[in-house]
C-alpha cells in the first residue's frame, strides 16, 4: 500500500477477505483478474467478475470478499500527487464501476486498457500514464457525468461543479450553506441551485446531504466522537436529522452501522499478496478481445431512487437497460427482490412510457413500487391504466399525499380499484 509519500502503488492479491478500511486522498481502483470479488463500498454493495473493475473515492470506507481462486489488482494514487494535471481534483466525486456507466457508453474495454497499462507501466512510465487515467476519469466518469448520461458536459460546467463541491465540504458543519456559496461566489442562489441541479439532475439540498452523510460515514468508524457530536460536525441541525437522512442511506441508524462496523476494521486481512501470477494474469488480460455486448447494471443508490422521476436521461438509460439482453443466470441476486421506489412527479408524465420504465427494471432484484400524487388524480390514473393495459405484473402503486388529504387519497384507492381493479396503498409523506 501506498506509503512515504509515493504517488502510485501497483499490488496484486489473492483475495479472501479483507477487513473494513478507508484511504483517505487515496484514489483506489481495483481489477478483477481471475474469479469473482464483491465489493461493499460506504451503502453500496456489488459483484465484480473477471475484467470488472470498479473505482474507490478517497476515504470511501469499503471491505473485499474474493472467491477461492480470486486474484485482484489494485492500483492505489494518492490524489495530491496528480493535483496539477486535474483542476480542482479535491472536488472530484468518480462515479465509475466498469458494468455501469462504462458498460453503457460502451467504453468498458478501452477504460480497461487504460488502467491495464498503469498497472503494468515501467516505474519510469507509471505517474504519466496513471495522470492520464485519472483526468480521463474526472473528465468522463464523476457524479455530473452519471444521471445525465446522454449529454456531455462542458470542459467549464464541469469546473464549476468542481469547485461548488469543494465550496460544500468546506462548509458541511455550517448552516444556510447554499447562501453563503452564493454570497461568496456572486451568485443569486436559484442560480447556483440550477447550475447543480442541470450538472448533475439532483438537487443543491440532495447534494449537500449526501456529501454530510459521507462525511458522517467517515467518523463513525474513525474514532470515539459520539454521534450526536458527529451530527453537529457534518451539519445537521439534531441527531434525529442525521439518524433520519443516515438511515435513507445505509438501511440502519448510525449507532447501529458504528456497533456493526467497528469489528470489521480489526479483523486480519486475508488477501496474500501473489504479484507474479497477478502481473502474468494483467498480461492475459490485456491481450484478451473483449466483447462490448454485455448489458449494463444500474448502481442504486438514495439519490438514483429520489431522482427518477426528475429527468429525461434516466428514463432514457433504464429505457436503454429494458432493450439489451437478459444478465447472466450467475448475476448476485438477493433471496427476495427488494423494494426500488419509482416517483411519479406531479404535474407531467415521464418523457417515455411509463412501462419502458419499469420493464427497465431488474425484477430478479427489484421489486418496483411506484409512488404516484394524489394532488393529481388524473396523472395517477393514467399512469397506473398504462401499466395495467400492459399487463405489466409485480408493480404495487403507493399514493402520496400530505397531511389534510387523507380523505382525498382514500377515494382515489376506491377509483382505482373500482375502475381498474388494482389496488394501492395511501402514503402520508408531510
Amino acid at each position: 500500500m501506498l506509503h512515504d509519500g509515493s504517488a502510485l502503488f501497483t499490488g496484486y492479491y489473492a483475495v479472501r477477505r479483507t477487513s473494513l478500511r478507508a484511504h483517505p486522498g487515496v484514489l483506489e481502483i481495483v481489477l478483477v483478474l481471475r474469479g469473482t470479488l464483491d465489493v461493499t463500498v460506504s451503502c453500496e454493495r456489488f459483484e465484480l467478475r473477471e475484467g470488472d473493475y470498479a473505482v474507490l473515492n478517497e476515504g470511501d470506507p469499503h471491505l473485499l470478499v474474493g472467491s477461492s481462486d480470486n486474484v485482484t489488482a489494485v492500483l492505489q494514487l494518492r490524489l495530491d500527487a496528480f493535483s496539477d494535471r486535474v483542476p480542482d481534483l479535491e472536488g472530484v466525486i468518480y462515479a465509475c464501476e466498469s458494468f455501469d456507466l462504462p458498460r453503457f457508453r460502451r467504453t468498458e474495454n478501452s477504460l480497461r486498457q487504460l488502467i491495464l497499462s498503469a498497472l503494468l507501466a515501467d516505474p519510469a512510465d507509471g505517474i504519466e500514464t496513471a495522470a492520464i487515467l485519472l483526468a480521463d476519469l474526472a473528465d468522463g466518469y464523476a457524479f455530473e457525468d452519471y444521471y445525465e448520461r446522454q449529454r456531455p458536459v462542458s470542459h467549464a460546467r464541469r469546473l464549476q461543479f468542481r469547485q461548488l463541491v469543494i465550496a460544500m465540504q468546506e462548509r458541511l458543519a455550517e448552516r444556510d450553506v447554499l447562501d453563503q456559496i452564493a454570497e461568496a461566489q456572486h451568485y443569486r442562489k436559484a442560480s447556483l441551485s440550477r447550475i447543480v441541479r442541470e450538472t448533475t439532475a439532483v438537487s443543491f439540498s440532495d447534494l449537500l446531504t449526501y456529501l454530510r452523510v459521507s462525511a458522517a460515514e467517515r467518523r463513525l468508524i474513525s474514532g470515539d466522537t459520539t454521534v450526536a457530536q458527529i451530527a453537529a460536525e457534518c451539519g445537521f441541525s439534531d441527531l434525529k436529522y442525521l439518524t433520519r437522512a443516515f438511515r435513507a442511506w445505509f438501511g440502519e441508524s448510525p449507532a447501529d452501522y458504528r456497533r456493526r462496523t467497528r469489528p470489521l476494521m480489526e479483523t486480519d486481512d486475508e488477501a496474500p499478496p501473489c504479484r507474479d501470477l497477478g502481473r502474468s494474469l494483467a498480461e492475459a488480460l490485456r491481450a484478451a478481445e473483449w466483447s462490448e455486448q454485455q448489458p449494463p447494471r444500474l448502481s442504486v443508490t438514495p439519490l438514483l431512487v429520489k431522482n427518477l422521476g426528475g429527468r429525461a436521461d434516466l428514463f432514457r438509460t433504464l429505457a436503454e437497460l429494458a432493450r439489451t439482453p437478459e444478465p447472466s443466470a450467475q448475476e448476485l441476486a438477493p433471496n427476495a427482490p427488494h423494494l426500488l421506489p419509482v416517483r411519479v412527479p406531479p404535474g407531467g408524465a415521464s418523457p417515455l412510457d411509463w412501462v419502458d420504465v419499469i420493464r427497465g427494471i431488474d425484477r430478479s432484484r427489484f421489486r418496483p413500487v411506484l409512488i404516484l400524487p394524489v394532488s393529481d388524480a388524473e396523472l395517477t390514473r393514467a399512469v397506473v391504466g398504462e401499466l395495467v393495459d400492459a399487463g405489466e405484473p409485480g408493480v404495487e402503486f403507493w399514493l402520496a399525499y400530505e397531511g389534510g388529504v387523507g380523505a382525498a387519497a382514500e377515494e382515489l384507492v376506491l377509483r382505482l380499484r373500482e375502475e381498474l381493479g388494482v389496488d394501492s396503498v395511501p402514503m402520508r409523506v408531510g
